[in-house]
């Protein structure tokens, strides 16, 4: 018994501990642009969560654009003197067709008040390169998401009550689509996502996204068929590939149909020991995409 009741405080020791821990990550998303040289304009989003002072997190680069790009960033935040500072670490994934040892990261230091609903982070960041050596400079400019949305939805509002504005083009317009949210880590036709992976392994996790309507797809790793004419369902099926440092890899995503309801939407998961990636298929029939498979 007594060994039990040590057992159960431990237990409980820990569940307080673990609670204690989640309570104390903040989580925030920034969106907004980045700004190289006065004239080039990129949207530009920060996702992040702060746990003792430590931040952890992603940023995403020209969403929806020919050079999206999302890479884990890193960095510091001190409650008291507000003091901010992140860095670009490893690329997730690129639509740029530029080296991995070609891309500027972003290094920025500055003050931030994150309680505050209105703060921004905006001002000048410098650019490196992965061997720290000076790339591009440039600046800045965002807000919280949950002001971007409260100003989008004051948007959404006025067009809704608009005279000038029909009917069929205001049951079009929302919030998400007006924010773009949806066209995020999409695999759409004729592009090529690189994939940067550590691990001679790659999992594949593949199923419907929202309602099961017979998406069928067939996927060829390094030229060789593995998957054909397949029905995509919305339990996950997994296909497992051998990345090779000799050789480009790369596969290749083949819509065979849509399906019943819309465009062929299928969800690609990239899984190894330490991280996923998640994408998602947007094409027509007989339309193809493909992600190359970059081993560090």
């Amino acid at each position: 018994m007594k060994h039990q009741s040590i057992f159960n405080l431990f237990t409980a020791y820990l569940i307080i501990a673990t609670l204690q821990n989640i309570h104390s990550q903040e989580h925030y998303d920034f969106k907004g642009l980045v700004i190289v040289q006065d004239t080039v304009m990129l949207p530009y989003q920060l996702k992040f969560s702060v746990n003792k002072g430590v931040i952890s997190g992603y940023s995403m680069t020209d969403a929806a654009g020919e050079h999206e790009t999302k890479n884990s960033i890193s960095g510091l935040y001190d409650e008291k003197s507000d003091s901010f500072s992140f860095q670009e670490n490893d690329i997730e994934y690129t639509k740029s067709v530029i080296s991995e040892n070609d891309f500027c990261r972003i290094n920025f230091k500055g003050v931030l008040k994150l309680a505050s609903k209105r703060t921004k982070i905006k001002g000048a960041f410098v650019g490196l390169y992965q061997d720290g050596t000076k790339c591009i400079d440039g600046t800045l400019n965002l807000m919280k998401m949950e002001r971007i949305l409260k100003k989008v939805e004051k948007i959404t509002k006025r067009i809704s009550r608009s005279v000038f504005v029909d009917s069929l083009t205001k049951s079009k317009i929302t919030t998400e689509k007006l924010l773009g949210e949806n066209e995020i880590n999409s695999l759409k036709e004729g592009e090529s996502t690189s994939v940067f992976w550590e691990s001679d392994k790659l999992v594949m996790e593949i199923n419907d996204i929202g309602v099961e309507d017979d998406d069928r797809i067939s996927i060829y790793v390094n030229g060789v068929k593995v998957l054909n004419n397949f029905s995509v369902k919305k339990i996950k099926s997994v296909v497992e590939v051998d990345i090779s440092k000799k050789i480009k890899n790369e596969i290749i995503i083949k819509a065979e149909n849509q399906g019943t309801i819309g465009i062929n939407s299928v969800r690609v998961r990239l899984v190894d020991l330490k991280k996923q990636i998640d994408l998602n298929t947007k094409l027509n029939t007989n339309q193809e995409t493909r992600i190359l498979i970059h081993r560090r």
